[in-house]
C-alpha cells in the first residue's frame, strides 16, 4: 500500500513540474522584441506630437527636404530685349551701350536715356547694321558716341536726330543710308570718322550747328574747319570759293549718283582718293590750275563722264584714276604729251579716249 501511495505522489509531483515549465516558456519572450503582432514603437516628432509606428511596415522611401545652407549666387543672365533693343554694360560697368536690335523691333525707334537705373551713353559698333526696316530713330541726350558702322546699310532710314551730347561719330556710321535726305551735325561733335556718310545718295542737305569748334557747313558741304578739308558733299553741293576748302577729302562725293556737275574753286590744291568715284551722273568736270595732286581712283566708275580738263599744274595723278570711265572720250591736258604719259602710267585711260595735250 505504501508503495502505491508513493507512486501516486511521485506522478502528481511530475505533473505539477510539467505544468510550471509550460508557463515559463510563454513568458520568456524579450519585452524588447518588436516582432510580435502586438508590438509597437512610440515616436515623437520634432513638433512634440506623439504617435505610433507600425514596425512591420516596409521602409518605403520618403521625401526629405534638404537642410538650408549658404545660397549659391545666381548666374548673371544676358540682357534681354527692351523695346526691340539689346543692351550691354560698358567695360567700367557704369553705363549701358545699345548692342543690337531685335528682328521684331519697331520701324520708328525712340531710345530711352536710362536702362536698369544706368544711363545709355553709346550706340555700339554695328548696332543697327543692315537694318533695312528702320525708318527713324531718336537718340537721347545721354548718348555721347555713335559707333563704327552703327547704322551702315539702313536703307529705309529717312530721319535721325543727333543730340547735342554726341561728341563722336564713328567710321562708316551712316554709310549707305540711301534714304537719308538730311543730316544735322550738332555743335558738340568733335570727331567724324572716315566715310561716315559715304554712299548716302539721297542726301540733299548737310548742316553743322553754329559754334562747332571743329566743323562747319557751307553750300551743303561738311568741312573740317582748321584743316580746310571738305569731308562730305552731296548732289546739291556747291564748294565754297572763300578759301575755306583746300582739299576735297577721300570719298567726299563717293557714290553720289545724283551729282551732275561740280565747280572746283581755285583754292583747292588736292583731290583725295575716291573723291568722285561712282558719280555716275557726272558728265564733265574742270580742274583748276591750283590743283597739284589727284589721288587714286578719283573718277573711278564715273560712267557718265565724257570729258575732263586737267591743268599742267598737276604733278601727281594716282592709280586707276579713270578706271571704269566707259563714256570718257576727251581728256584736255595743259602740259605736253611727254608730261602726260609720265603722269598716267597707271591711270587706266579708257580705250578710245582722246588725250588733247596743250589743250589742242
Amino acid at each position: 500500500m505504501k508503495k502505491i501511495i508513493s507512486i501516486i505522489l511521485t506522478l502528481a509531483a511530475l505533473a505539477m513540474f510539467a505544468s510550471c515549465g509550460d508557463d515559463n516558456t510563454e513568458n520568456t519572450s524579450d519585452p524588447s522584441d518588436v516582432t510580435g503582432t502586438d508590438a509597437s514603437i512610440v515616436t515623437t516628432d520634432p513638433t512634440g506630437t506623439t504617435g505610433t509606428t507600425d514596425p512591420t511596415a516596409t521602409n518605403a522611401p520618403t521625401e526629405t527636404t534638404a537642410p538650408e545652407g549658404p545660397q549659391q549666387p545666381k548666374p548673371i543672365e544676358p540682357e534681354k530685349p527692351f523695346k526691340g533693343l539689346m543692351y550691354k554694360l560698358n567695360e567700367e560697368g557704369t553705363a549701358y551701350v545699345i548692342a543690337s536690335i531685335d528682328e521684331f523691333a519697331d520701324s520708328n525707334i525712340e531710345v530711352s536715356a536710362m536702362y536698369k537705373g544706368l544711363p545709355v551713353t553709346a550706340i555700339g559698333k554695328r548696332a543697327f547694321y543692315g537694318c533695312t526696316s528702320l525708318i527713324s530713330i531718336t537718340i537721347p541726350d545721354s548718348v555721347t558716341t555713335i559707333g563704327e558702322s552703327a547704322f551702315y546699310g539702313c536703307t529705309s532710314l529717312t530721319s535721325i536726330t543727333i543730340p547735342d551730347s554726341v561728341t563722336e561719330i564713328g567710321m562708316q556710321a551712316f554709310s549707305n543710308c540711301i534714304g537719308l535726305a538730311s543730316i544735322t551735325i550738332p555743335g558738340s561733335v568733335k570727331t567724324i570718322g572716315e566715310s561716315a556718310f559715304e554712299g548716302c545718295t539721297g542726301l540733299t542737305s548737310i548742316t553743322v550747328a553754329e559754334g562747332n569748334p571743329v566743323y562747319h557747313s557751307a553750300g551743303n558741304c561738311l568741312i573740317e574747319t582748321e584743316a580746310k578739308v571738305l569731308i562730305l558733299g552731296c548732289k546739291t553741293s556747291e564748294i565754297p570759293s572763300d578759301g575755306s576748302v583746300t582739299k576735297i577729302g577721300d570719298a567726299a562725293f563717293g557714290r553720289c549718283e545724283g551729282l551732275t556737275s561740280i565747280t572746283i574753286p581755285d583754292s583747292v590744291t588736292t583731290i583725295g582718293g575716291l573723291a568722285f568715284c561712282d558719280c555716275t551722273g557726272l558728265t564733265s568736270i574742270t580742274i583748276p590750275d591750283s590743283v597739284t595732286t589727284i589721288g587714286d581712283s578719283v573718277f573711278s566708275s564715273c560712267t557718265g563722264l565724257t570729258s575732263i580738263t586737267i591743268p599742267d599744274s598737276v604733278a601727281t595723278i594716282g592709280d586707276f584714276t579713270f578706271n571704269g570711265c566707259e563714256g570718257l572720250t576727251d581728256i584736255y591736258y595743259g602740259g605736253s604729251e611727254e608730261q602726260w604719259w609720265d603722269l598716267t602710267w597707271f591711270a587706266e585711260i579708257p580705250y578710245g579716249a582722246t588725250v588733247h595735250c596743250n589743250n589742242e
